[in-house]
């Protein structure tokens, strides 16, 4: 029902879309990257999977061409405020617009997971945040390892706080994609070698980017039941009181921006359905 209220609404915002407006802050660009098309088609994405209606996959994919696929590096570059096409240097934002590319059954999606799953620096199960995207010798490739060398020790937090986003994408892909070669590499293992210890829950407790910004339960939950049922139990077993009354969130179930981010616990409930 709140779908098709909202029906109307999405298909105006979509039905001529020539730049996105997400944002408007000094120093930002308005699209914001790629994750604001990305959070776009997931949920007009969701709405086609809900309704069986065409309409709004035929949005996200007009949603998905605003952008433009790099096939030589295989990332997606974005339209910016000076109408240049420029890379979004993020992982996590490449991530979850490929996890919305595998969902719409585009073969680009796939293409960038096993290129880069393969390659992305991973420390004890965490995916760093500022993994390269441009591997080849140029401008941009040298701009992002003097930035991967410049911020390697100070993102340590930040990079855990974002590997949970990380995982529930690699798990959506995981799901429409389970024959692929690229989970059986070694790189996907180390993923598994994760832990949740109390170390790593209190760097989620002091990041601005942990529990108070990125919803952590649905992650680890859902990959830990597809990859690592250990992982999962030590999950539960750490916050087995906010479980227990079935809080949707760590440690504020209050907070708006992430009551609104408690849509992912779809994605660990279908699965396991």
């Amino acid at each position: 029902n709140r779908i098709y209220k909202l029906y109307d609404i999405i298909l105006e915002l979509t039905e001529n879309i020539t730049k996105f407006n997400f944002r408007n802050k000094v120093g930002k660009d308005s699209s914001n990257g790629l994750i604001g098309p990305a959070w776009l088609m997931e949920g007009l994405i969701s709405a086609n999977r809900a309704t069986s209606d065409s309409a709004f996959k035929k949005s996200a994919i007009k949603a998905y061409k605003q952008c433009h696929y790099d096939a030589q590096n295989m990332v997606w570059l974005f339209l910016d405020d000076n109408d240049n096409y420029v890379v979004d240097p993020t992982f996590n934002h490449q991530l979850w617009f490929a996890t919305q590319a595998v969902k719409l059954d585009l073969k680009e999606g796939m293409r960038f997971v096993e290129h880069f799953l393969p390659k992305i620096k991973i420390d004890d199960g965490i995916i760093f945040h500022l993994t390269p995207l441009i591997i080849r010798f140029s401008k941009e490739g040298l701009k992002q390892k003097v930035r991967y060398y410049k911020y390697k020790k100070s993102l340590e937090s930040k990079s855990v706080s974002y590997n949970a986003f990380n995982l529930l994408a690699l798990c959506a892909c995981y799901l429409h994609n389970p024959g692929s070669n690229v989970w059986s590499g070694h790189n996907f293992r180390k993923l598994q070698d994760v832990e949740f210890t109390e170390q790593m829950k209190n760097t989620l407790l002091q990041s601005d980017y942990g529990y108070k910004y990125n919803p952590q339960a649905p992650a680890y939950l859902l990959f830990g039941h597809l990859f690592n049922e250990k992982l999962a139990k030590e999950y539960e077993a750490m916050h087995a009181s906010a479980f227990l009354d079935f809080i949707t969130h760590e440690i504020n179930n209050l907070d708006i921006l992430l009551k609104i981010r408690n849509y992912e616990y779809i994605e660990l409930l279908e699965p396991l359905d």
